[in-house]
């Protein structure tokens, strides 16, 4: 039998540092996290050569005595747990006693700190875990951590490492993601002495700081706070915000960066069909839960944590980035004009002139319609300052820095599909026609896109995907109002389940008759469908329930009508006027005065619908103007 070896403090903490420290973003992490549980406003990180030659974190917190000093490097020592039941309410960042240990075992580090109204400081150093004695110094109130030549004593770890500037990224996307966690501090970040970020306080700012001015202005105020203790809160982006990988998302659970996928779903799926394949909202989600909720001690890193409800979370997530959305106009109509909007300035922001917010309540000043009959003035005024006291009631306006490119009427006057509640209006539909007269079919391009003329716009509308959203969203209508009926099938379909199907099914059996579908069991583990939705008839039976099995975890946070709406889609699309079909004058104005709701900005896959531009744009265009 082979040999038992108790391993030497020098070999386990290699290993530990292998598990915690795997990068210099590794380090920054973990020592900024030290710095914000000390109770620090401002830290400042320092980086050389993508952190691999020297990383230095400073901070203003409570500082260390030379006896905790001496502590410092010790293999699971922690000033932030004390027993075992501490483990279940964990509220600091850090909190293994591993990082400063597990560093100090593959780098050269050396910690100088003060403790607040000390009259000096102290100084250790380690030199690849060999650590010297402590030193007497002059310093200032709290603390700064120098880790030099990562990986010097492990050259098999070094050669794992990336060049310096894939190093420095991955530093720089970790200080972003620390920033928007921790807006409340002042933190100064550098790379090789070039200041890369500056931050003086407020989630604003932050966002602002680590995204650019062209996100930041097209992102959408959030905040949810539910019964259960659940709050959601933060940033999302527009419908037409969106990237080709997640870079631009950041998930964080009582003060933590993380990745999680639920979160990531629940976010991704609020957008309903919305999104284009392959392509990610933007984001930054603050998920405020109590601490017996979530356990953060399942990551030796702890860049994931385990729900104890994720149902739950997925629920309210989803719910506050749909509810969100719903603010933003999923239609256009003919005729609008830019919405005007004021310098956005913060302390430490730009002020520039193209850096723009919506002005505090502002109401929409909706354009006067042309040719109004006098008879009609009075009742048409009456409704417009109906209008605009929904708009300045409308969170849109009063707790978000998007500012949309086109004036939109108030929000929730717009029909919206299964991924936004519906609201009615009366005073829109006393305005809806005057807004939409006026204008001038001009004809149609490539017998594809649809040009049309208004006072001193233009617009240029993709037929096939304006038709089909359309469609679309009459399917949905249709959902919504459960007037949805059965087809009954020539030759029932039999669907076998494994167990946890089985119970699936029979669980939400009712749901799924409210669409359309009429199933009852057929055996053990297997159900017999005899009927379909009508406006489904040639849907893929066992495709549908494979898609619903594979998000069956999920399902109770969606609405009825989002089941099938990739099948609703499909319909529609094959439906819908096709591009290259030539269409008349009369047809093309038949189409668009059949959007009762408004010429929608988007199809069910997520493309854009149409273009808008005006006289001005086409001046500049030909150098008419400068």
């Amino acid at each position: 039998m082979p040999k038992i070896n108790i391993l030497d403090s020098s070999v386990y903490n290699l290993i530990s540092a292998g598990e915690v420290i795997e990068r210099p973003a590794s380090v920054v992490k973990e020592l900024f996290e030290n710095a914000i549980d000390s109770g620090a406003d401002r830290i400042t990180v320092a980086i050389e050569e993508g952190g691999i030659r020297k990383i230095v974190v400073t901070d203003n917190g409570c500082g260390m005595d030379a006896d905790n000093l001496k502590k410092a490097f010790l293999p699971h020592a922690t000033s932030k747990l004390a027993t075992a039941s501490d483990l279940d309410n964990i509220s600091t960042l850090g909190f293994r006693g591993e990082a400063l240990a597990s560093i100090a075992a593959v780098s050269k580090t050396e910690i100088v700190s003060r403790p607040q109204g000390a009259a000096r400081g102290a100084k250790i150093s380690s030199d690849g875990g060999a650590i010297s004695a402590v030193e007497q110094c002059g310093a200032a109130e709290g603390t700064t951590v120098t880790v030099s030549d990562l990986f010097f004593n492990t050259p098999v770890r070094a050669r794992f490492l990336k060049k310096p500037a894939q190093e420095e990224k991955a530093v720089t996307d970790k200080v972003a993601a620390l920033i928007l966690a921790n807006p409340d501090i002042s933190v100064t970040y550098t790379v090789d002495g070039k200041p890369v970020f500056g931050t003086s306080g407020g989630f604003e700012n932050a966002v602002y700081t680590v995204y650019s001015t062209e996100v930041a202005n097209k992102l959408i105020w959030f905040d949810e706070t539910r019964e259960d203790g659940y709050r959601v809160y933060g940033y999302t982006g527009t419908r037409e915000l969106t990237r080709h990988n997640r870079s631009l998302q950041t998930i964080i659970v009582n003060g933590r960066t993380v990745s999680d996928k639920t979160i990531e779903t629940a976010a991704t799926q609020a957008y309903g069909g919305s999104l284009m394949k392959r392509c990610y909202p933007v984001f930054v989600i603050n998920l405020i839960v109590p601490f017996d909720e979530v356990d953060v001690n399942v990551h030796p890193s702890k860049n994931e944590v385990r729900f104890r409800q994720p149902n739950k979370v997925f629920s309210a997530v989803y719910r506050a980035i749909e509810k969100a959305l719903a603010t933003q106009a999923r239609s256009m109509f003919l005729g609008q004009e830019e919405r005007s909007s004021v310098p956005f300035d913060v302390k430490g922001g730009s002020t520039a002139e193209k850096d723009t917010l919506p002005a505090a309540k502002e109401a929409v000043a909706i354009p006067e319609p042309p040719q109004v009959k006098a008879e009609d003035e009075d009742k048409w005024r009456k409704a417009l300052d109906r209008q605009r006291e929904r708009v300045e009631q409308s969170s849109v306006f009063t707790h978000s820095i998007y500012k949309p490119q086109t004036k939109v009427a108030a929000p929730a006057a717009f029909k919206m599909t299964s991924s936004a509640p519906q609201e009615e209006s009366d005073a829109f539909r006393e305005i809806d026609g005057m807004l939409r007269i006026g204008y001038k079919v001009v004809g149609q391009l490539f017998n594809t896109f649809l040009i049309v003329e208004q006072g001193e716009k233009a617009y240029l509308i993709d037929q096939h995907a304006v038709h089909e959203r359309m469609l679309y969203d009459e399917l949905i209508a249709k959902i919504n109002a459960k007037r949805t009926a059965s087809q009954p099938l020539l030759v029932p379909y039999i669907l076998e389940c494994d167990g946890a199907q089985s119970e699936f099914v029979s669980k939400h059996v009712g749901k799924l008759g409210e669409l359309g579908f009429e199933i009852e069991p057929f055996g053990a583990d297997c159900f017999k469908v005899n009927a379909v939705p009508d406006i489904l008839t040639d849907i893929n039976i066992g495709a549908f329930f494979a898609k619903l099995f594979e998000e069956r975890g999920k399902i109770d946070g969606y609405k009825n009508g989002d089941m099938i709406t990739d099948a609703l889609a499909s319909r529609a699309c094959k439906a819908a006027i096709k591009g290259g079909d030539r269409l008349t004058e009369a047809q093309i104005t038949s189409l668009l005065d059949s959007m009762k709701d408004g010429v929608p900005l988007q199809c069910p896959h997520g493309r854009p619908t149409t273009f808008a531009f005006t006289r001005k744009d086409l001046d500049k265009l030909f150098k008419r103007i400068v």
